[in-house]
């Protein structure tokens, strides 16, 4: 639970989750970040050591380190702007940050992460997305080489963050280091039955990580901005060992005369953060201990790397010298044997030189022969050129009559063309009465057809209707014959 350092009621969450736009609240932001950053790694890592460093389950402590990462992100943070003003729910969506390191990573299972943070069905917010990414990536242990890549890119995130937010600080250089630590850990946590819709405003509890004092005893002559944790990280208490029991202990405010206030629990877990405690210390100095030795060991990892990198390139540019070596004999054999063909050419060159000049020089003769041949021709062919001009305006006046026959004879046949479409619309309407008139045949003779079978079922029917007449005269005969011989 959050608590206030001054009679007015102002807490550390608000300043942290403050909307001000004052870089003096950005800075003590920063710096209050990064110090309980601190301290969430540390206990992280000692309350590792109950779960033999597996973390199955979003505990407290991990619970804690989300919430306080995702601040560090959120911290001046503004969001991609489309437009020239920047909406709340633009300064709450981290997945640019996201594509960001996504577009400068070349590790290819950061493809991976994306993908399966975005195909999860229980995820529904943008920002619930970015969480399941920092875990992914946690499990993974890759999130302090994506963190790193915003570090060593800050330049390029001014768009995003303001110029006082911690990515784009100094110190953000000191967050990939504390993150390299929680890869001796083992994460494994099920993304599907964890909640990660939830909004962004969560409290972060700073008194977890504060030892007992009181405030009273500060000098008024402070020259620290009220909200700013300006003690060294020494002076702050540790939490790795009551962690579970200083959460569930109470916390009380009591007011001091000089308006400040001071956070007091319970007896029993003062007791248990009892610095002087023998298993406490020996804790303390086991976990640093361990923590050291996987830090350097993660260094050990990475110069390792760093050193069968240098190696290929190393054997790179030895097969590229050796290469470059052969090529430059190559080339040198290559130029003796074409200033060989240099001097070959240029004697015959030389030779063909003159040859073609004495060719030349016959060539000129026969041109000067071609040339008085071409002068006397020329005025045989200016003749012939008289008498063809003259049989082409003789050609020209025939064409000009036959053009104006042809029009005539054009017109004639446009009247003829005429004279034939008023014959075929003549003629279309007298098969339009034909075919009226024979329609009107066929209906006539369908209906005398059946007028005739008409008269002939009359004519059955009166045939009919006459034997049973006759029949009926009998019968009535009979019965009168019959009577007359009854009486």
């Amino acid at each position: 639970m959050p608590f206030s350092l001054t009679s007015e009621g102002r807490s550390l969450s608000s300043l942290f989750n403050s909307n001000e736009p004052n870089s003096d609240n950005l800075i003590i932001e920063r710096q209050n970040l990064l110090c309980v950053f601190k301290l969430v790694i540390k206990d992280l890592l000692n309350s590792s050591l109950k779960h033999e460093r597996l973390m199955e389950k979003e505990y407290f402590p991990l619970k804690h380190f989300f919430i306080v990462f995702e601040h560090i992100l959120l911290h001046g943070y503004n969001g991609k702007k489309s437009f020239s003003i920047s909406t709340s729910s633009n300064r709450k969506d981290l997945w640019p940050i996201i594509d960001f390191i996504s577009r400068k990573s070349t590790d290819v299972h950061i493809s991976e992460i994306s993908i399966s943070s975005k195909e999860m069905t229980n995820i529904r917010t943008s920002l619930g997305r970015v969480r399941a990414w920092l875990r992914l990536a946690l499990m993974q242990k890759r999130l302090a080489d994506y963190f790193k890549i915003l570090v060593e890119h800050k330049d390029e995130l001014k768009d995003l963050y303001d110029h006082e937010a911690l990515l784009l600080s100094d110190e953000s250089i000191i967050i990939p280091g504390l993150l390299v630590g929680l890869n001796v850990l083992d994460f494994n946590i099920c993304l599907r039955e964890t909640t990660l819709d939830h909004p962004v405003e969560s409290i972060i509890h700073y008194s977890l990580y504060l030892r007992e004092r009181r405030l009273s005893s500060i000098s008024l002559k402070n020259t620290h901005p009220p909200g700013a944790i300006k003690d060294s990280i020494d002076e702050l208490d540790d939490y790795s060992i009551a962690s579970s029991s200083s959460s569930l202990s109470p916390v009380t405010k009591i007011n001091l005369q000089n308006n400040d206030t001071a956070v007091t629990t319970n007896t029993n877990s003062t007791e248990i953060l009892d610095e002087n405690s023998p298993d406490t210390s020996y804790n303390q100095r086991l976990s640093s201990i361990l923590d050291q030795k996987n830090y350097i060991e993660e260094l050990n990892r990475n110069l390792q790397k760093t050193i069968i990198n240098l190696q290929k390139n190393v054997q790179t540019l030895e097969q590229t010298n050796k290469t470059l070596v052969e090529n430059t004999a190559q080339q040198k054999a290559r130029i003796e044997q074409l200033e060989e063909e240099l001097t070959k050419i240029t004697s015959e060159k030389e030779q063909i030189q003159s040859s073609y000049q004495r060719k030349i020089d016959t060539l000129m003769a026969d041109i000067e022969v071609e040339r008085e041949t071409y002068q006397n021709s020329r005025t045989g062919f200016d003749l012939m050129y008289i008498e063809l001009k003259k049989k082409y305006d003789d050609e020209c006046i025939s064409k000009q009559k036959i053009e104006s026959i042809y029009q005539s004879q054009l017109s004639q046949n446009n009247e003829y063309i005429e004279s034939i479409k008023l014959m075929e619309k003549d003629i279309e309407t007298k098969t339009v009465l034909y075919d009226r008139t024979k329609e009107e045949n066929d209906r006539l003779t369908e209906k005398l057809q059946t007028e005739k079978t008409r008269n002939d079922e009359n004519k059955h029917q009166i045939h009919t209707k006459e034997k049973e007449n006759q029949l009926l005269r009998q019968t009535v005969n009979e019965l009168e014959t019959k009577y007359s011989v009854v009486d």
